[in-house]
């Protein structure tokens, strides 16, 4: 029985350490966010400098190169409808460096329910842009 309620008390000391640590991670979010926005085109970045902070890129999408993340709830549902889908995953050529690429989330799109090989149109931008 103490066994049972030692275990108890370290998962409930555990589970408030894990608290702390989400809210001093929101803080450390936030505060980044609101920092100045980093141009990713200026220079070749480290993950630490970008990591949460807001970012501007000019270049292109690569939309031969898309990965779907498949079986992903609508974000957004409407009340009393579930609808799965995918996270569009889209490759962003910058534009002067030559083969450095940045990821995009481009957003969650619906899946055809009809034809799970049918995959959803994206609208894309063509040429260079500013993101």
């Amino acid at each position: 029985m103490l066994v049972v309620l030692a275990i108890g008390v370290l998962a409930g000391r555990w589970q408030l350490s894990r608290a702390d640590q989400k809210i001093i991670l929101a803080n450390q979010i936030t505060a980044m966010a609101d920092r100045e926005q980093i141009d990713l085109n200026a220079k070749n970045w480290t993950l630490l400098e970008t990591q949460f902070r807001p970012v501007r890129a000019r270049g292109r999408f690569l939309v031969n190169e898309v990965i779907w993340l498949d079986n992903r709830p609508n974000p957004k549902p409407q009340a009393g409808q579930t609808q799965s889908g995918f996270y569009v995953l889209m490759p962003f050529l910058l534009d002067g460096q030559e083969k450095r690429i940045v990821w995009v989330n481009r957003g969650w799109a619906p899946r055809n329910n009809q034809d799970r090989l049918i995959l959803p149109s994206i609208k894309t931008p063509e040429g260079s842009v500013m993101i």
